[in-house]
């Protein structure tokens, strides 16, 4: 028998047999069904596909409404962050880069004055989004720059004109690198020049397919970033989401980067004693989450201001893309997923799709807790207990 036929053979297999161990758990029902109805009958998506794995069972669920395909190369958006974050990470890992190195080590341009404020900038800083480097010199907040959507010139000048105009240095107001957070593609911009510059590569694609899709066994067409020579490092990608979902699985199973570099990407960077949320996007939706690596950190619904007790048990992480693409982690139950749509148009659909999420979750949480389904952690950090916060920190 053909290998790829027996491995699908056996895949269908496994599925099958989980689908009846799940029905013979709930007396005969089918503990799917509410998951369907509730994807079914959510109208304000027309075209998705929900799916949910653990590294045990892939998937424990999956759904595709209309003509929704895991295959079609979509844009992520903000999908990209978790992604280019965990990217970086990666270069870390290999010793090329610091989280503690600043953009001067690397770019020429960059002052290394200690009295200027762009001289304290870290990577970590640049990661946690909170560099400073958010305002010009009027004092408005300036989140993205025009340059960073200017395809006529390079990524190292447009890192140039953020470095001359976004600067933490305003008359009204000195901020020091960490105690402000700005939900913005600024700080990756500069993250993105310095590995280009650490690694020796001459683009950002370049260097996805030596750090990314080369060691998840990715094509390039499957993954690749849009808007050479400037591309915008945290919102620029283009992916299909089985593609995604084959990152996700290495990513918190430990295999594409290590478990270490995953608790470190999953901790509280924004802690409310010292960091201001000067701008986040769930800001307009009246919900305030705190920011990792690359990654929100998620309240439950119904919690509008960040509560340490209760937002830090919820262990939910996500990074929602403003096209609608919405992966997501429970720490606390161990189980990833995506909720996949696109629309260009609609600005609500952001809001529908977490809307869909907050309805979702539950009977996530229902399967999750299975005896046959709750056998995996991501990287060994199943809850965020105070033991485990404390691991988490050193």
């Amino acid at each position: 028998m053909v290998p790829g036929v027996m491995n699908l053979r056996l895949h269908v297999v496994a599925l099958v047999a989980l689908v009846c161990v799940l029905c013979q758990r709930g007396q005969g029902k089918d503990l799917f069904a509410p998951l369907r109805l509730t994807i079914d009958n959510f109208a304000a998506l027309s075209s998705v596909g929900v799916y949910i794995a653990n590294s045990t069972h892939d998937p424990i669920f999956s759904h595709m409404k209309d003509d929704w395909n895991n295959n079609d190369i979509i844009p992520l958006a903000s999908g990209t962050k978790l992604v280019f974050a965990a990217m970086i990470m990666k270069i870390v890992e290999e010793g090329s880069l610091s989280l503690s190195d600043s953009p001067s080590r690397y770019i020429d341009f960059w002052t290394s004055e200690p009295l200027d404020l762009r001289s304290r900038i870290t990577l970590k800083d640049l990661l946690a989004f909170t560099s400073g480097l958010w305002y010009d010199d009027s004092m408005e907040i300036r989140r993205d720059p025009s340059c960073r959507f200017n395809r006529n010139i390079t990524l190292e000048q447009c890192a140039l004109q953020i470095y001359r105009e976004m600067s933490p240095l305003g008359g009204e107001r000195r901020v020091n690198p960490g105690e402000t957070f700005v939900y913005g593609g600024t700080h990756s911009h500069i993250a993105a020049l310095m590995a280009l510059k650490a690694t020796g590569e001459t683009s950002l694609n370049r260097l996805l397919v030596r750090y990314f899709n080369t060691p998840l066994g990715l094509p390039n067409w499957q993954s690749f970033f849009f808007g050479e020579p400037n591309p915008n490092a945290d919102g620029g990608m283009m992916m299909s989401t089985s593609a995604y979902l084959r990152f996700l699985r290495s990513y918190y199973s430990g295999t594409y980067i290590s478990c270490e570099s995953v608790r470190l990407m999953a901790q509280d960077h924004t802690p409310s004693a010292s960091t201001e949320i000067v701008f986040s996007p769930y800001q307009a939706l009246f919900r305030e989450f705190h920011y990792g690596f690359g990654q929100f950190i998620d309240c439950p619904p119904g919690v509008f201001r960040w509560d340490e007790e209760r937002c830090s048990n919820y262990g939910m992480i996500s990074s929602q893309g403003r096209f609608g693409f919405y992966p997501f982690l429970s720490l606390r139950y161990g189980y990833y997923g995506v909720i996949a749509t696109v629309d260009l148009e609609n600005t609500l659909v952001v809001l529908h799709t977490r809307m869909l999420g907050d309805l979702l979750h539950p009977e996530f949480v229902k399967l999750a807790s299975l005896q046959e389904v709750k056998d995996w952690r991501s990287c060994g950090i199943a809850t965020n207990s105070k033991a485990n916060r404390t691991k988490m920190r050193r």
